[in-house]
């Protein structure tokens, strides 16, 4: 009767995750997360078959199947992987890190040899994997990729690697809090399992304000030394922090989307502990901040800035996408509350009354900058506000001493002596 009751929860919840309500569908799909459990694989395996529902549907059964640890839910999964979108697979090559198995550790070997359809995003995930697989030979197969050269052309696969690598071989100090942050020097500290880049001024006038805080989140390219000193070039005699967070794969894989659909620490939420921790410890003005990101980066930066706008005096955000200001579609994606992001809304109003900058390049107008910026001035006029929220058509990514570079420069800085 038990196996039975519980067979008719789960069919219920599958029943929810066909309606047309968004948020009613989102809460069911959480619900089927957390309800299932071995004995499940069977049941969502022939739902996933079936190919029912939309890409969402699909991915709330992909990790439903992940929790219920059945040998079956792994042969769903590679069947499901040949008839997923690239999302899907994504969330496939993932999942697939659950399961201690040969059979999914074989495959994760096809994704990373090309044998399957695979891009940097899943590759990065099925890294990811290999290392809390944790076994002996998934470890030695992380070890061969660290030291291939012909992985090292892209950084940000480069870095989930090493990461799965350290992760498996359980040398992150997880707990491990840096406080001794001296001043003047360009320095790589740890907070909790976060690598971050931080500087922050030696000399202060007696009696003066404290220093201000610019905050640089990278590009999937992880290239976050290469971003710290480009922005300790943008704030060069500002008398100005900086902060670069280290978003890596294995903790973080949808940093730009605030990892969303994360079951532990949001991206967000790291960002602001470390935020009030070298604050603390380096006396900094965190009233309002400065924030610049590039591309995943700049994603990210743009939600941040909509969601706190009172929080930062100005915001750069280098070839973002951008949200549908759209009560029907649910944050982080829309203006629909999640309950994924409990407690958090998008303010328009305030958004629009904030000092925010993108740059996009003319080839990728399409991550819908136009009718966002349309939207945004449609509202603006219906508030009555002045729109401070602009973008401007770049050559390319912001680089040292390019002319997006000191526009970004000027635009933030304006007002800082």
């Amino acid at each position: 009767e038990e196996k039975l009751n519980h067979k008719k929860i789960v069919l219920e919840l599958l029943e929810r995750l066909k309606s047309t309500d968004s948020r009613a569908r989102e809460r069911a799909g959480i619900a089927l997360r957390g309800f299932v459990g071995e004995g499940d694989e069977n049941l969502l395996g022939e739902v996933l078959k079936s190919g029912v529902g939309d890409s969402e549907v699909k991915q709330f059964i992909i990790e439903a199947l992940a929790r219920t640890q059945g040998v079956a839910a792994v042969d769903s999964l590679i069947f499901e992987y040949d008839h997923s979108n690239e999302s899907g697979r994504i969330a496939i090559a993932r999942a697939l890190g659950n399961f201690s198995t040969r059979r999914s550790e074989l495959f994760i070997y096809k994704i990373i040899k090309g044998e399957v359809p695979f891009s940097n995003n899943i590759l990065r995930a099925a890294y990811s994997s290999l290392g809390k697989i944790n076994t002996a030979s998934s470890r030695q197969v992380l070890n061969s990729l660290a030291k291939n050269p012909n992985v090292r052309v892209n950084s940000g696969n480069k870095h989930a690697i090493d990461r799965a690598l350290l992760h498996s071989e359980n040398k992150l100090d997880l707990e491990a809090v840096d406080k001794g942050i001296p001043g003047g020097s360009k320095l790589l500290l740890r907070y909790k399992g976060t690598q971050y880049h931080f500087f922050h001024p030696a000399f202060r006038d007696q009696g003066a304000v404290k220093p201000w805080l610019l905050i640089c989140v990278h590009s999937s390219e992880m290239k976050t030394k290469n971003l710290f000193d480009h922005c300790l070039n943008l704030a060069k005699s500002k008398n100005i922090a900086v902060l670069v967070p280290v978003f890596d794969y294995y903790n973080f894989p949808d940093y730009g989307n605030l990892d969303y659909r994360s079951s532990s620490i949001r991206s967000d939420q790291r960002l602001w502990q470390i935020v009030r921790h070298v604050s603390e410890v380096s006396g900094l003005q965190t009233r309002e901040m400065y924030l610049y990101g590039v591309e995943q980066g700049a994603d990210f930066v743009t939600k941040l800035a909509m969601i706190y706008p009172g929080k930062f005096a100005r915001t750069v955000a280098d070839n973002p996408r951008y949200p549908r200001l759209d009560k029907t579609k649910l944050m982080p994606f829309g203006l629909g509350e999640s309950s994924f992001l409990p407690n958090l809304t998008y303010d328009l109003a305030g958004f629009i009354k904030s000092d925010y900058l993108a740059f996009t390049p003319p080839r990728k107008t399409r991550r819908g900058a136009p009718s966002f910026f349309q939207t945004l001035n449609r509202e603006a006029l219906r508030s009555g506000y002045s729109n401070r929220v602009g973008f401007v058509e770049s050559g390319g990514p912001s680089k040292d001493n390019s002319p997006v570079s000191r526009k970004a420069k000027n635009f933030m800085f304006a007002n800082q002596k």
